[in-house]
């Protein structure tokens, strides 16, 4: 099903946060959960504004705390963009 190619898509960007210990494996496993039903209600019949509009805060988040982990454990600004752009689910 689409939801299911959606969400192996992501598995790649979390490897890589997984890699660099900017995640536990507990919070990638939450992430997944997380983005699992999002990407599910996305799908139902009833989505409305607030489903993706939650879901874009969701992200929004997962990315600053990346960000500040990046700073925490003092990576070079080239090495945070790398990290960036491999981990962008765009």
């Amino acid at each position: 099903d689409a939801v299911q190619l959606r969400m192996e898509r992501m598995l790649p960007a979390l490897d890589i946060q997984l890699k660099n210990n900017l995640l536990s494996e507990a919070e990638a496993n939450a992430i997944v959960k997380q983005r699992r039903q999002y990407e599910y209600a996305l799908k139902s019949f009833h989505v409305n504004l607030a489903d993706y509009l939650r879901y874009i805060q969701y992200e929004t988040d997962l990315q600053k705390l990346q960000d500040i982990r990046m700073k925490k454990l003092n990576f070079a600004p080239k090495k945070r963009e790398e990290i960036r752009k491999k981990s962008n689910m765009g």
